[in-house]
């Protein structure tokens, strides 16, 4: 008889085996050569010093930048209608309650 194929649960043990050593080889290797955290000398502190001299230059905020300006309350409008062009419409027949079940015979 010629050599047998593993069989699928044969190829999950072998897999299993092949990431549990990947991950030991890992682990044992040591840590990263660059720490991903901000600071000197780390990869994001590499990054930020290559992409700095491409930026346009930045102009400091002025204090009046930062205050919104406020509304002039003394043209303030008043309620809708009363201004040229509004028209209030009458809702008063709008507002009577509905039937309702009103008409239905209960037992």
């Amino acid at each position: 008889m010629a050599t047998q194929n593993p069989g699928i649960l044969n190829q999950i043990k072998g897999t299993g085996n092949a990431v549990l050593d990947a991950l030991k080889a890992n682990y044992a290797s040591g840590p990263q050569s660059a720490p991903l955290t901000p600071g000197p000398g780390s990869v994001l502190d590499q990054r930020d010093q290559q992409i700095t001299p491409l930026l346009p230059p930045q102009q400091p905020l002025m204090p009046q930048h930062l205050v919104a300006p406020q509304p002039d309350l003394a043209q303030a409008q008043g309620p809708y209608g009363s201004g040229p062009g509004e028209k209030r419409i009458d809702v008063s027949e709008y507002q009577k309650p509905l039937g309702g079940l009103s008409g239905i015979k209960r037992k």
